[in-house]
């Protein structure tokens, strides 16, 4: 099954409902499942306007999440492999580099490149995305996966070997999900926060696909966005009653030092789970988390820590729901 066949789902039962919301956007945006399922079918339409059919490779270089999302779930609803790469060399008005991407793309054998520009060289299809999002949707439903094309490249820093691109099928995906969830009670109507880049797998599958497939509400802003304005962002949590947060440790410390008079009258009660991962944890650094977590009145047992790489679709092992956070 097509992994956007659960965002179909959520829009054919809860239309309304809110699907992601970056409420520190300029402007803010917030969509409901069936608006999310709408640009989903304008991307797809829009790549299959372009020529583009399933099993062919998009790379994706866009740093807004409100642009990525939608664009590699239109990827997948195409029947298309998608990967987001990041993208060091954006210019300040947050357009990338359009050629150096092309170069890249045609090096790791892609078929097309999405991008904030639309600058095509003669041999290969720079999309735009903004052009993407507003085409004509595409009446036609997901795309039945093939065994043999993966959903997703993550591309792996190395971590058990050389750096690579691990390809990811729709059935791992969703296999990885449903355990996840199943040990961590991922119930529905909850609303999930991150601020993690979409391309990395943390980010991409923790913080956004696997709350939407059990229909959460995602609550996301960027890096940029988040290092901003880090203490905004905690607050965040308590006004939409997060119940589930995604974060590097560094980060959440980087947080917890940023809380300015105002940020720390902030209620964190109704978080359930804070899940750490992304890099390691060491006890200073736990000591540090946990005391600046009970001064927000965090119980201390809502933390979680993993361990994960591209190979294993995520992670390989954490936390124990109810279980301290062991040292080793």
């Amino acid at each position: 099954m097509n992994l956007t066949e659960f965002i179909v789902r959520n829009a054919q039962s809860h239309p309304h409902k809110e699907a992601v919301c970056l409420p520190l956007a300029d402007p803010p945006v917030s969509w409901s499942y069936r608006e999310l399922l709408h640009l989903i079918r304008c991307v797809s339409g829009g790549l299959c306007a372009a020529g583009l059919t399933p099993g062919n490779r998009i790379m994706i270089a866009l740093n807004r999440p409100e642009e990525a999302m939608p664009t590699l779930f239109g990827c997948m609803y195409s029947g298309m492999t998608a990967s987001i790469l990041p993208t060091p060399g954006l210019l300040q008005d947050g357009r990338s580099r359009n050629a150096e991407m092309i170069c890249k793309a045609r090096e790791l054998d892609f078929h097309a490149l999405v991008t904030n520009e639309a600058n095509s060289s003669a041999d290969f299809p720079a999309l735009n995305a903004g052009t993407l999002l507003d085409s004509a949707p595409t009446p036609a439903p997901g795309v039945e996966p093939v065994a043999d094309i993966p959903a997703y490249i993550q591309f792996s820093s190395g971590t058990s070997g050389s750096r690579k691109g691990v390809m990811l099928g729709h059935e791992a995906i969703r296999n990885m999900i449903h355990d996840f969830s199943t040990a961590h009670s991922f119930i529905p109507d909850q609303t999930t926060a991150s601020w993690l880049p979409l391309f990395h797998d943390f980010g991409l599958f923790a913080g956004v696909l696997m709350p939407l497939v059990f229909g959460h509400r995602v609550l996301l802003c960027s890096p940029v966005q988040w290092l901003r304005k880090p203490g905004r962002f905690l607050r965040l949590l308590e006004e939409y009653s997060a119940g589930f947060l995604f974060i590097t440790p560094s980060g959440l410390i980087h947080t917890l030092r940023s809380l300015d008079e105002t940020d720390r009258n902030t209620n964190l009660t109704k978080i359930k789970s804070i899940f750490l991962g992304g890099e390691p944890l060491y006890p200073a650094s736990l000591a540090c988390i946990l005391d600046g977590l009970r001064a927000l009145q965090c119980p201390d047992n809502v933390l979680r820590n993993g361990y994960g790489m591209a190979e294993n679709t995520l992670y390989a092992t954490i936390t124990p729901p109810g279980s301290p956070i062991r040292i080793d």
